[in-house]
């Protein structure tokens, strides 16, 4: 994979991460959320402790180095082949990083194809472990995104499911910077399977330049609707690809952040 390229991964999340400049300054300021803890969005990969475990410290590292503060939100029935303690460890690697921990439902279900009884149940199901790890360092367990970004077919579905999740204590996270990476993260983990090194050099090739566009198209969208730049929120997901761009964030070209 090429360097200048995971370099301008690196160059830009950590731009996109720096804290807000004083008011008259057109700094940026993005949150960065990832989503499918323990390992998902399209990966595909193994999903055994050992190697989920590997993949987040590459996904992390950067996180750790720069201070960059992030919120990862998890989907505590996603690898089977985990235990809940081993489920616990990974979680814990994320609070370590300096994370925030959020609900993304046990299974990633749909909410435009799944009752509103089952999808409640799902919430609960899946707050099971991420709780436990929070509340052993004094935290809670507040936020919660929908799966798909999907909230309901109609309003009924969505108030329901709002009054549910206003209950149990969470506020909703959206998101501004929506992208398709996960259709990147499945290419090239299908690649990395096969052995195939052309099609992982293509989607290393086109995987930052596509992001650089979605940040572009969605800032421009934002002034136009509000005539302001104001902070937005990034998507990404817990990948192979994300972990491997990640992996030189925290090497390259003498970037700083502190965390704000």
């Amino acid at each position: 994979m090429s360097r200048f390229w995971r370099a301008k991964f690196a160059a830009l999340i950590i731009a996109l991460a720096a804290p807000l400049a004083p008011a008259e300054s057109p700094a940026k300021q993005v949150a960065i959320t990832i989503d499918d803890l323990p390992l998902g969005g399209g990966d595909g990969g193994p999903c055994d402790f050992q190697s989920v475990r590997r993949m987040t410290k590459r996904l992390l590292e950067p996180f750790v180095a720069q201070r960059i503060p992030l919120t990862g939100f998890v989907n505590e029935g996603r690898c089977r082949d985990m235990t809940p303690q081993e489920l616990r460890n990974v979680l814990d690697m994320w609070l370590d990083a300096g994370a925030d921990l959020g609900n993304h439902t046990y299974s990633h279900a749909d909410l435009s194809r799944t009752p509103v009884a089952q999808f409640e149940a799902e919430i609960t199901r899946g707050e099971t472990v991420t709780r436990a790890a929070l509340a052993s360092r004094g935290r809670q367990l507040r936020y919660f995104r929908h799966p798909y970004l999907h909230t309901g077919l109609d309003m009924e579905t969505r108030r329901a499911i709002e009054s549910f999740l206003a209950a149990r204590g969470y506020r909703v996270a959206p998101v501004t910077l929506d992208n398709a990476d996960y259709m990147f993260a499945a290419v090239y983990g299908s690649a990395l399977g096969r052995g195939d090194r052309d099609m992982v050099e293509r989607v290393t090739q086109a995987y930052v330049p596509y992001l650089e566009s979605i940040v572009a198209f969605f800032e421009d969208r934002s002034r136009e609707v509000a005539a302001h730049a104001f902070p937005q929120i990034l998507l990404l997901h817990a990948s192979r690809l994300n972990a491997e761009f990640m992996s030189v964030c925290s090497k390259c070209c003498g970037l700083a952040v502190t965390s704000s």
